[in-house]
């Protein structure tokens, strides 16, 4: 269960470092569509992969059919739109950002009963914000 955790804060300070990382490119305009066409997919494929194995290791432990669905589900919707980002397809981030905000929305009435709906949302909710932020961008300046 433990490394479960690690994996899932190796994912977050991921999703924190593109941030990061976001924040420098709107600071340079010329690099934006470099940015948007290679580096969003990344999270997106991260949370997907997460919300995968989230999803296998609920049902597993706790043969919750609720956790297979959301998680299986919610993944797929991730890995979706990272591949529509890979492929510069219009709706990827768009997608992404719904996927967060599903998860997001989800997992915030549960996020005092324990680890793993607290890392839900805080994941979900720093992958929201890169989407939201690149969405912004691409929509303002183009």
């Amino acid at each position: 269960m433990l490394h479960l955790y690690a994996h899932a804060l190796n994912a977050f300070h991921a999703l924190r470092d593109m941030l990061r990382h976001q924040r420098e490119l709107v600071l340079t305009p010329h690099l934006r569509h470099f940015n948007s066409a290679n580096m969003s997919g990344i999270p997106a494929y991260t949370m997907g992969g997460l919300c995968i194995v989230g999803g296998v290791t609920g049902y597993v432990r706790t043969r919750s059919v609720p956790s297979l669905v959301a998680g299986v589900g919610v993944g797929l919707l991730y890995l979706w739109s990272a591949e529509a980002i890979k492929k510069g397809h219009s709706n990827g981030i768009e997608g992404a950002l719904g996927a967060s905000a599903l998860l997001l929305l989800s997992s915030l009435p549960r996020v005092t009963k324990g680890p793993v709906p607290a890392i839900l949302a805080a994941t979900s909710a720093a992958a929201g914000v890169y989407y939201g932020k690149t969405l912004y961008a691409l929509r303002n300046h183009q």
